[in-house]
């Protein structure tokens, strides 16, 4: 059996797409096997977004174990204004929020995984996302 955390990009591919409806905007989706929740919104996920949001965002959001983007996306759609990073240890899923957020929305940080060629090395990269993370 697989775990979400393990290193999934091995596995058949099955792309999906799922909409939601969110206060006054549509977000659409492209979501893929070994991610969490691939078909829909989860429950839990809503209600986080509507009991965290309901009173506004500010400054920098990190959104860790982003899954395929919801929350970030969500965030910055509705307070442009916020820096938001979005990191999770899943790379098939760490791909797909990069698909699913539009340029320039959010940073996504993938500080255990070789998904993204964005640093030299692994230290490199661990210096960043520390240094992310310290500037919070």
């Amino acid at each position: 059996m697989n775990h979400y955390f393990e290193d999934n990009r091995h596995l058949k591919s099955n792309r999906k797409d799922f909409s939601f409806r969110f206060w006054c905007f549509n977000y659409s989706f492209v979501s893929d096997n070994g991610v969490f929740s691939k078909e829909e919104l989860d429950e839990g996920t809503r209600v986080l977004l509507e009991t965290s949001l309901k009173d506004g965002v500010e400054g920098k959001v990190l959104d860790l174990g982003c899954g395929i983007g919801p929350v970030g996306v969500v965030v910055k759609k509705n307070f442009p204004q916020c820096e938001v990073a979005m990191v999770d240890v899943n790379p098939r899923a760490l791909e797909l929020a990069k698909e699913n957020a539009t340029e320039g929305d959010a940073v996504i940080l993938s500080p255990a995984s070789t998904s993204f060629d964005m640093f030299r090395n692994f230290e490199e990269r661990g210096k960043d996302f520390k240094k992310f993370v310290n500037s919070l």
